[in-house]
């Protein structure tokens, strides 16, 4: 624990880009730095996010929360390579300006750093602070799926780096924080990681629950009351897929159904479908909220699948599309392998569906 000159104690920051992100990190604070101080920065990467940041003030978790409007920088760069090349070197040989423009770093003195990904603002942020110590230690936690998988950099980001300067301490993480240890398939030997268990989010824990559904400004009859719930995800690597898709829930979907849309995604596609209305709340806020055991969970592939039972030990049933004549062969062997992982954590993996066609789709939707 850091003492500085005018008497403030800060071990902790967190860096949020996500609801998601906001979630685990209350989490992380609550169950393993209950009594150290943190400050939270709270990125503009979504919709909503003000009204999260001013809804976390109000409550004592964290010392500071603080708003960071960024996102018309992290827009800036270029999609030509080469220009954005040219555009991150300037930022970065422009690192203290650019981090004195956005956060509030003055007599700040953190032990520690947790993020989920290295934004280019959060790596100006971390080289900025690791000078104020440079004994910073830099945690990743976790993200959803990707989480679980491989973090190395490629070669040229770790040239990048170490022609700027920033080779030692972006990319050089002191540990990786994830719900289930058991399903990371990331390489640590090389990299001297060490990976922790995040504690499960207490479902049991009313006090929590109130805490939680204040902050992102849940209410009660955002339950969702459907059997069948389809999660949409903006699928746009693969030509065509999210029309593919779409063609399926209209194949299959006819009652007690509800489409949860990603909150990223522009999709119009699903207007004549049940829609959930409360699309700014996090999946995950409605799983604390809900019995999702009876539930039937439909998806190419999304993290919403598994969350129920990575963060809550809940095991709905789940019906992964992915496999799908039209769809398959499109997902990494990395990401099959986690999903075989996944399969073996659920005590009956009779509720776990990999069809390969739509006439099996349709079978195993007519049974459930």
């Amino acid at each position: 624990m850091k003492y500085l000159n005018k008497g403030e104690i800060i071990v902790v920051a967190f860096f949020c880009s996500t609801p998601y992100q906001i979630l685990v990190a209350i989490n992380i604070k609550l169950t393993q730095y209950e009594d150290e101080e943190a400050d939270i920065y709270i990125l503009n990467h979504f919709d909503n996010a003000k009204k999260i940041v001013e809804n976390l003030e109000d409550k004592s978790i964290f010392s500071s929360v603080n708003y960071t409007d960024c996102i018309n920088f992290t827009k800036s760069f270029s999609s030509n390579k080469l220009i954005r090349f040219y555009e991150k070197a300037n930022v970065y040989l422009n690192y203290r300006s650019i981090t004195e423009k956005y956060f509030d770093f003055k007599n700040k003195f953190y032990d520690e750093v947790y993020l989920t990904y290295p934004d280019v603002i959060i790596q100006l942020a971390i080289k900025t602070l690791s000078q104020q110590n440079n004994k910073l230690k830099i945690n990743l936690y976790e993200d959803g799926t990707g989480g679980y998988t491989s973090f190395n950099p490629s070669f040229f980001k770790k040239l990048f780096n170490l022609v700027f300067g920033f080779d030692e301490v972006v990319d050089k993480y002191h540990s990786i924080n994830i719900f289930q240890p058991e399903l990371y398939s990331g390489s640590t030997q090389n990299n001297n990681i060490i990976v922790n268990k995040i504690p499960k989010i207490n479902t049991k824990s009313k006090k929590l629950k109130y805490l939680i559904n204040d902050i992102f400004s849940y209410k009660d009859n955002y339950d969702i009351n459907e059997k069948i719930i389809f999660l949409e995800q903006p699928l746009h690597f693969v030509e065509g897929l999210n029309s593919d898709i779409k063609n399926i829930a209209d194949e299959v979907l006819s009652k007690e159904y509800i489409i949860k849309l990603h909150p990223r995604t522009n999709e119009n596609n699903y207007d004549n479908f049940n829609i959930y209305k409360n699309n700014s709340i996090p999946w995950e806020v409605i799983n604390l909220n809900s019995d999702l055991e009876d539930k039937v969970l439909v998806s190419y592939y999304s993290t919403a699948c598994v969350s129920p039972k990575i963060i809550f030990d809940q095991e709905p049933i789940i019906i992964f599309l992915y496999n799908i004549q039209g769809l398959k062969d499109i997902l990494t062997d990395e990401t099959k392998k986690f999903i075989e992982k996944f399969q073996d954590l659920y005590e009956d993996q009779s509720k776990i569906f990999i069809p390969e066609t739509i006439k099996e789709l349709k079978g195993i939707m007519s049974k459930i």
